[in-house]
């Protein structure tokens, strides 16, 4: 599977890319937004794993950005305190997480069909 890790932060992205590719994943890291939809433009991936911090407050309209170029579903890396962010009903996964948790999240959202409820 090929996925997409986008973060402006090196530890987040290197260290979600470090779990995904030891998982067997073919993975491809981003620093910005500009390299992420280089990315995406380039190549369509089957999942693009994305630090909120890349939208500077608007995780939709980065959303949008990323639909526009592959119909990849997103998981969204958020520093949560006391709620989740929900952009455009994408998943997330709060930060830090343990790394079996980024693996089950990317395995559960890669394993229901576009358009159905997990």
């Amino acid at each position: 599977m090929h996925i997409v890790v986008a973060s402006s932060n090196i530890f987040r992205r290197e260290l979600s890319g470090y779990v995904l590719s030891e998982a067997g994943h073919q993975v491809s890291e981003a620093k910005d937004v500009a390299a992420l939809l280089a990315l995406l433009g380039a190549a369509s991936p089957d999942i693009v794993v994305a630090d909120v911090v890349l939208a500077h407050g608007d995780t939709g309209a980065l959303q949008r950005q990323i639909g526009e170029l592959c119909a990849a579903p997103i998981l969204w890396l958020a520093h949560v305190i006391g709620g989740a962010p929900s952009p455009g009903g994408a998943e997330w996964l709060g930060w830090p997480y343990h790394p079996q948790e980024l693996l089950l999240r990317v395995a559960r959202i890669t394993a229901v069909p576009q358009g159905t409820a997990a």
